[in-house]
């Protein structure tokens, strides 16, 4: 027990010895940092304490949740992609007026024809038929 207390004694002094130290030779801009940094961290010190605080409380009274129903088995569907039908004369018969496509087939679009467009370049001069 003695030695516990003189070795608290000794690095008390030194720590004391080591500030006083240090205090002298640092200028006044570099204490307002250490300063400011040592007032920050015991401010957040009891705010710290609250939140743990408060933390555990609630962990203590979590409403009992209910088991999670097993996982039931994912069905999986495969289907084949829907066939193309023979081309006539070299047209497919989707595209004749005569038959209509069946549910969930591509019905191609026509394409307009490309018209000209014009071009600005921002803090340029335009840009035609590009």
């Amino acid at each position: 027990m003695r030695t516990r207390v003189i070795i608290t004694v000794v690095c008390a002094t030194f720590a004391i010895t080591m500030a006083v130290t240090i205090a002298y030779r640092l200028s006044s801009e570099a204490m307002a940092v250490i300063l400011g940094v040592l007032v920050g961290v015991m401010a957040s010190i009891p705010t710290s304490l609250l939140i743990a605080w408060i933390y555990n409380k609630s962990l203590g009274t979590q409403i009992p949740m209910r088991e999670a129903p097993a996982p039931q088995e994912k069905i999986v569907v495969v289907q084949s992609p829907p066939q193309m039908q023979q081309q006539q004369h070299g047209y497919s018969q989707l595209n004749s007026p005569m038959v209509q496509p069946q549910q969930g087939q591509y019905q191609p679009q026509p394409q307009a024809p490309s018209a000209q467009r014009k071009f600005t370049i921002i803090g340029g001069a335009d840009v035609d038929d590009v």
